[in-house]
C-alpha cells in the first residue's frame, strides 16, 4: 500500500494532508521528514539570490524543484539551495521525501514555499522596481524594498462650492511620501487607503526634509527608465518630449520648471501622467501652451520624474 503526506506551507499557514489504513502506524507515518524551512527572504531582485535551508532525518530520498522553468535552484548542500531568476518570475519551490518502509510501502511528503523575483527599473512606466502605481500598497513596498529611509507627510485641503445651493464641501487628504534614500526614489501613497499613486525618480542627489525635522540627501536613481534612459547616461528633455505627441501642461517655481505631460502612456487603464522637472535660467514666456516653444528647452537635463495616475 502507498501512504502519502503532503504539506503546503506559506509564510501564513500550514496544511497537512494525510492518508493512512487502520493498521498504519499513525504516529511514525506523520512525522514530518523536512523542518525547519527558512527563507532568507520571499521577494528578490532578478540580480539577487534567496537562500533556501532547510533540517532533513529519516527519508531515503529527497528532491528540490521547481515547476517555474524561469527559477533556478543550485544546490549548496542536501539541506541548501541557491534560488536565482534572470527575468521577472515567481512559484513554488519543491521539496520532495520520500521514505520506504520495512513492510516495503512508501511515504511521501511535499514541501512548497513560494518565491517571487522583480525586475529593476521599468519598462512600462507603471511597474517600477517590483511596485505597480496605483494597484500595490505600502504592504507591498514593505514587503519588496523594507522600511522607508524617512517619511515626510503632506496635508492637502480642497474646498468646493455647490454653484446651486452656495454650500461649500470641504475634503482633506493626506498622504505619506516614503523615500528610499539610497535607492534614489520616493513613493507615494494616500494614507487612509495605503495605495501607492505615484513614484518620483531621481536624477540629481536631492535634499528632502523629514517628519522628523532632519534634512536628508538622496541619491541618483541607477536604473533603466523604459525607453527614457537611464540617469547615469543623463535624460535630457528631449528624451521624454520625443516619445509623445499629446497635450503637456507647463510651470513653474523660480528656476524649477515642470512640464505635466497627459496620458504618457494611453495604453495603462488609467491613463498614466508623467511630471519632468528640470532647472533653468530660461523662464517660460508665452502667449498660451499653443505658442510655447519647447525646442527651448529641450537640452536641459531633466532633474527628476514622477509618474502617476
Amino acid at each position: 500500500m502507498k501512504k502519502a503526506i503532503f504539506t503546503f506551507k506559506t509564510c501564513l499557514f500550514a496544511i497537512l494532508l494525510s492518508a493512512c489504513s487502520e493498521d498504519d502506524n499513525l504516529e511514525s507515518n506523520t512525522d514530518k521528514f523536512v523542518t525547519n524551512i527558512s527563507l532568507e527572504k520571499q521577494n528578490a531582485f532578478t540580480d539577487e539570490e534567496i537562500k533556501l535551508t532547510f533540517d532533513a532525518k529519516n527519508y531515503d530520498s529527497i528532491s528540490v524543484s521547481s515547476e517555474e522553468t524561469s527559477i533556478d535552484l543550485t544546490p549548496i548542500s542536501v539541506t541548501s539551495y541557491r534560488i536565482t531568476s534572470n527575468q521577472q518570475s515567481s512559484g513554488y519551490i519543491d521539496i520532495f521525501t520520500r521514505k520506504i518502509t520495512t513492510s516495503n510501502d512508501t511515504i511521501d511528503q511535499l514541501e512548497q514555499v513560494f518565491v517571487k523575483f522583480h525586475e529593476r527599473g521599468t519598462t512600462n512606466y507603471q511597474l517600477i522596481d517590483g511596485i505597480d502605481i496605483n494597484n500595490s500598497n505600502i504592504y507591498n513596498l514593505l514587503l519588496i524594498h523594507g522600511k522607508p529611509e524617512g517619511i515626510t507627510t503632506e496635508t492637502i485641503e480642497n474646498t468646493t462650492t455647490d454653484p446651486d445651493t452656495e454650500e461649500t464641501t470641504t475634503v482633506v487628504n493626506v498622504y505619506e511620501h516614503w523615500h528610499y534614500l539610497s535607492k534614489g526614489f520616493s513613493f507615494r501613497s494616500l494614507k487612509h487607503t495605503g495605495n501607492i499613486i505615484s513614484v518620483t525618480v531621481y536624477g540629481t542627489e536631492w535634499e528632502v526634509t523629514l517628519d522628523n525635522g532632519t534634512t536628508a540627501t538622496g541619491a541618483k536613481y541607477p536604473y533603466e527608465i523604459g525607453a527614457i534612459g537611464n540617469f547615469t547616461n543623463g535624460i535630457i528633455v528631449d528624451d521624454i518630449l520625443s516619445l509623445y505627441n499629446g497635450t503637456i501642461v507647463i510651470s513653474q517655481n523660480g528656476n524649477l520648471k515642470r512640464f505635466r505631460i497627459l496620458d504618457f502612456n494611453a495604453s495603462l487603464a488609467d491613463n498614466q501622467t508623467l511630471n519632468l522637472y528640470f532647472t533653468s535660467d530660461n523662464n517660460f514666456n508665452h502667449d498660451g501652451e499653443t505658442d510655447f516653444d519647447f525646442t527651448a528647452y529641450k537640452d536641459e537635463s531633466v532633474d527628476y520624474i514622477t509618474f502617476e495616475h
